[in-house]
């Protein structure tokens, strides 16, 4: 029997080494511990994927710092390209889109000025809208030019016109076309006498239709009388702006004064 120098355990003759300490009897070295070698063992695999975590890291970093330099030199080349234009001399597409948006402009100005020439030249119009003095003024001129009798005579004063509102039922009766019960007597001067005789009136209906009358100064209040023309507002403005009226209507209009 022989006992293990290193634990002292009883062992039979001719044991190489020791069951219980795993001594080396035949070169008497030391058992290794055996944490170590566990540890050593399962630390390794460690070590190892951590290597090839930071491999992986590194090689992202590297594509990540590749990708943006692509990047820079693309966006670089398109600046270029942009503001110098390739070499045949043809223009960038942004180049080609301002000229676009700058054409689109000029349009719309053009358009804008066309609108306002437009307005310009229609307010040299009269339209069907006007009001009562322009209203009298347009049936003054248009009786003037266009032949009933005397109207002529009412435009020769240069102070203006005079139109009186009447409902004179006698009048009225002898007005074939009595409008809507209201008689528009036209005097081609101011400060009127209601007792003045008239010479000229004009009713207008409700759709607008304008009757024209020269009546004698003394007209007979039993007899019926027809009127010198009939015209339509539409017709009558038509006529006036055809034969360039329109600026002495409205001149002529500023000058009416309406006696109610």
């Amino acid at each position: 029997m022989r006992y293990c120098p290193n634990c002292g355990k009883k062992l039979p003759e001719g044991a190489r080494y020791c069951t219980n300490c795993g001594y080396r009897l035949t070169t008497g070295s030391a058992p290794q511990s055996t944490g170590n070698s566990i540890r050593s063992q399962t630390s390794a695999p460690h070590v190892s994927r951590a290597a090839v975590v930071d491999s992986r890291q590194k090689h992202h970093r590297h594509l990540g710092w590749v990708l943006v330099i692509i990047l820079l030199i693309a966006v670089a080349g398109f600046w270029f390209y942009n503001n110098n234009g390739n070499d045949d001399g043809t223009v960038a597409p942004a180049s080609s889109s301002l000229v676009s948006q700058s054409s689109a402009t000029d349009s719309t100005s053009s358009a804008s000025s066309s609108i306002v020439d437009d307005s310009s030249s229609s307010a040299d119009k009269l339209t069907t809208g006007i009001g009562p003095k322009n209203t009298a003024a347009a049936v003054t001129y248009y009786a003037a030019k266009s032949g009933v009798s005397h109207w002529s005579g009412v435009l020769n004063t240069a102070d203006g016109i005079t139109v009186q509102l009447s409902t004179d039922k006698d009048l009225l009766n002898a007005l074939s076309e009595p409008g809507q019960g209201m008689v528009y007597r036209v005097y081609g001067y101011h400060d009127v006498d209601s007792t003045d005789d008239t010479d000229f009136v004009y009713t207008v209906d409700r759709d607008d239709t304008i009757h024209i009358y020269t009546l004698p100064n003394d007209f007979d209040r039993d007899q019926t009388y027809e009127p010198n023309a009939t015209v339509s507002k539409q017709d009558m403005v038509s006529y006036l702006n055809d034969h360039n009226y329109a600026e002495n209507v409205t001149e002529l209009g500023n000058k009416v004064d309406i006696d109610r």
